[in-house]
């Protein structure tokens, strides 16, 4: 067998190890407290063969496809100079915009039936912030931008609060399409089949989480468009230089970073983790233009924030906030094994959680709001580690538990984390009380099949759409490709890798799992397979 094979088969079978793992493991802990170690490992080894066989398949299936189309067409798949395309004759400009127009014509008829738009989320404790109470727990530049839109151009120009939230929904729909558009531009340079890049548009325009999530007051549709900004921009820069205009790009690679620190909080660790990967690769071929480029974005950024923060006399947010991974662990030690503990290691576990008995499995939030590690993070450091050592298993079963959603296909708590009553489920649609915003369904009979389907959760009776409204999906989407890299040994792809697996860790961390939150590594599925799957002699 040559080299090559080993590599391959060794990198696959790791693969579906993992992959088996976390998904009955996560299951089982879920569904029963206690299962026998007979059982376990005879469900584990049942989809360990199975996951083995499909992806061994779908490997073959790849590499067959790929040496067929390479055989029948040359290098025209890879290169800007091959076979012409149905929408060759259109040039970029014209194809962005055609892009663009289709993506919003098609979450239009969910925009008209949740007319004027989602005013859900956290919108309400957002524009309820005024000077000396603004908080950096939400962006502030979104919490500026839904003011904006509210205060000034609802009710100070048109004197009416739904023509604010029309303007802010309108403007975050094209912003959102304009950025996805960006990577469809960039596939079409890098000569992705026509039916392909049609079905990639058909989904982000028919999918709920990207129609829904369009029209919904919450940071994360921005943040997600500016992370698939970021990526298409980065990749264009590392894999294929000479496919995107060179100046332009460099210009969206800066806005991009700085957008990502802007969105969220949690923007400056991918960021941070993709310069220190390309510092390393910088240092080698003594070139740092695009390193100096991306640490230049990530500044603007930052220096924004902080301007806004003290300009605003924003209140910090607590060091809470980051640790609600840790804090579920912690308590699900407390729950598992408080009557094997003494008296003083309860004590320290309650010092810290003093609601640790009010553990949910998949939200941090019930006992993360008590919390008060802030007030002294290395003795919490200590009582964690000292805890987890002591019961890694339990350690091990609240965090699959807390992020079920994003590592078991089976899973569906990430669609109840706020329950199915009163518009709510997979999506909130309910409108915040108090600032006069009047839903006004112009599609009644769409927004009926919509709440049954995402506020009553129905979709997980529809197969086909259960899974693919599933964050696990998508999870182990990025994890394969990062396994296909491995493969083929693709070193100018590990930036990518970095930000993506920097990024997801971040989302592991969060207090919950929610399809919202997984958004921003959906997003960069194309461009992140387009990297690993094209050509070889492009991307090594």
């Amino acid at each position: 067998m040559e080299k090559t094979d080993c590599r391959e088969a060794a990198v696959v079978l790791l693969f579906s190890a993992v992959f088996s793992f976390f998904n009955v493991y996560t299951y089982m802990a879920e569904k029963c407290e206690s299962f026998t170690k007979a059982e376990y490992v005879i469900v584990l080894a049942d989809f360990f063969l199975l996951a083995a066989v499909v992806f061994l398949a779908v490997r073959k299936g790849i590499r067959l496809w790929r040496s067929s189309a390479s055989a029948k067409n040359g290098n025209e798949r890879r290169h800007p100079s091959g076979a012409e395309m149905p929408d060759d004759r259109l040039p970029d400009g014209q194809w962005y915009l055609l892009t663009v127009l289709a993506l919003l014509f098609m979450w239009l008829p969910v925009f008209l039936a949740y007319f004027p738009g989602l005013f859900a989320y956290d919108a309400d404790s957002q524009l309820f912030q005024d000077m000396g109470s603004y908080s950096t727990h939400h962006p502030l530049i979104h919490t500026l931008y839904l003011k904006f839109f509210y205060r000034i151009i609802g009710l100070g120009l048109f004197h009416s609060p739904n023509a604010g939230i029309v303007c802010a929904t309108l403007v975050q729909m094209l912003l959102f399409a304009a950025m996805l558009s960006y990577m469809h531009l960039f596939l079409r340079r890098l000569r992705i089949s026509f039916r392909v890049r049609l079905v990639l548009i058909a989904a982000e325009g028919c999918l709920p989480f990207f129609s829904m999530l369009a029209i919904s007051t919450t940071k994360d549709t921005l943040f997600s468009g500016f992370v698939c900004l970021f990526m298409t921009a980065l990749c264009g820069e590392v894999c294929f230089p000479h496919l995107m205009r060179e100046k332009l790009n460099r210009i969206v690679l800066f806005a991009a970073a700085a957008g990502v620190v802007l969105m969220r909080n949690n923007g400056i660790y991918p960021l941070a983790a993709s310069c220190v990967c390309l510092l390393v690769s910088s240092l080698k071929k003594k070139n740092f233009r695009l390193l100096i480029l991306l640490a230049a974005g990530t500044a603007a950024g930052l220096l924004a924030s902080e301007a806004l923060k003290a300009r605003l006399q924003a209140e910090t947010v607590s060091v809470n906030e980051a640790l609600g991974l840790p804090y579920q662990q912690l308590a699900g030690a407390y729950r598992d094994h408080a009557k094997d503990m003494t008296e003083e290691e309860q004590n320290a576990i309650l010092a810290f959680l003093p609601d640790a008995a009010n553990y949910v499995s998949h939200n941090a939030d019930a006992i993360k709001f008590t919390a008060e590690a802030d007030k002294d993070l290395g003795g919490f450091i200590r009582v964690y580690l000292r805890t987890g050592c002591a019961w890694p298993k339990s350690y091990l079963k609240a965090a699959c538990r807390l992020d079920a959603g994003y590592l078991c296909l089976a899973d569906t708590t990430y669609a109840r984390i706020y329950g199915t009553e009163d518009r709510q489920g997979l999506f909130l649609s309910d409108t915040k009380p108090g600032f006069d915003i009047e839903p006004d369904s112009r599609f009644p009979l769409l927004e009926t099949i919509y709440e049954e389907l995402y506020s009553a959760d129905k979709y997980l009776y529809v197969f086909g759409l259960n899974i693919l409204c599933s964050p696990a999906l998508y999870f182990w989407t990025v994890f394969a490709l990062l396994g296909c890299s491995i493969i083929r040994r693709q070193k100018r792809t590990a930036v990518l890798h970095v930000f993506t697996w920097t990024l997801i860790a971040t989302i592991l961390a969060g207090p919950c799992a929610l399809i919202r939150y997984a958004l921003a590594y959906i997003v960069i599925i194309p461009v992140l397979s387009a990297a690993v799957l094209s050509g070889e002699s492009i991307v090594n």
